[in-house]
């Protein structure tokens, strides 16, 4: 089964390509001047056709990543607002004993230090001690959380402003780095539906396959009715009476129903 979560990141004025020297007032960003995360939509993080970035995990999010199961939508909050940075699907979590180790050493991803210590956020950090920051360095490099496939990343050119609304009846949606907001696949659709087209692999993993219960927020603001005619229309259509076909009659047989028989428009 699948989840889906929108995944709240540490700000970026660069396009998240490299460090851009934003100010936070709490957690690593605010204590190391940078974030691993800053690196997210470098066009260089590729390996073995996988994208590779990072953010925060909570225990849930690793649970479905495991097995390739988990759908990212990044947001991050700046000057009042919040928007919607970038989108992963079909995530898998990077072991930190082996996928993560090599993918640092293949990434190079040591030679970077220079584009985190050129920042004045982090030369203040470690009071413009760059032995200190290299130490620091050589053993924080290393985080590389998440990977998926090169077709089911995307991060968009310029951020997109999201209204909090239109997910939870509250004017401002989790900011905090560890922490998750859980979404339907219908939101995931209605919101990606704004800015990727339907065919779209991103869009057609969110629209087929089975979500998890935890993946159905009570609170979840209902799609509205625009939305959900774009929805019915891009996902698979789920049949009230199965067709005969062998292996539903193996499960009649049984007494029941098959209830995972699907055909497509």
């Amino acid at each position: 089964m699948k989840l889906a979560t929108l995944k709240p990141l540490f700000w970026n004025d660069n396009n998240y390509k490299s460090p851009s020297g934003h100010r936070s007032n709490g957690g690593f960003p605010s204590k190391y001047g940078y974030a691993h995360e800053e690196w997210n939509n470098h066009p260089f993080r590729i390996w073995n056709g996988f994208r590779v970035f990072h953010s925060e995990r909570t225990k849930l999010e690793k649970k479905f990543s495991l097995t390739g199961e988990l759908g990212l939508l990044f947001i991050g909050s700046n000057q009042g607002f919040q928007y919607l940075l970038g989108v992963a699907a079909g995530v898998f979590h990077n072991d930190e004993e082996v996928i993560m180790p090599e993918i640092i050493k293949d990434l190079h991803i040591k030679d970077q230090w220079e584009e985190a210590w050129e920042q004045d956020t982090v030369k203040k950090a470690f009071k413009k001690n760059k032995s200190n920051f290299l130490k620091h360095w050589e053993t924080n490099h290393i985080w590389l959380t998440w990977r998926c496939p090169q077709e089911q990343f995307i991060w968009f050119d310029t951020p997109k402003k999201i209204i909090p609304e239109q997910f939870r009846n509250k004017a401002r949606l989790t900011s905090h780095y560890a922490t998750h907001q859980t979404l339907s696949p219908d939101k995931c659709i209605e919101v990606l539906s704004e800015h990727l087209k339907s065919d779209s692999p991103i869009m057609q993993w969110f629209a087929n396959g089975i979500f998890a219960p935890e993946s159905y927020p009570k609170n979840e603001v209902p799609c509205s009715d625009k939305s959900k005619k774009i929805i019915k229309k891009i996902k698979p259509i789920r049949l009230t009476r199965p067709q005969a076909t062998p292996l539903n009659i193996w499960w009649k047989d049984r007494g029941e129903l098959n209830p995972y028989i699907f055909f497509y428009r």
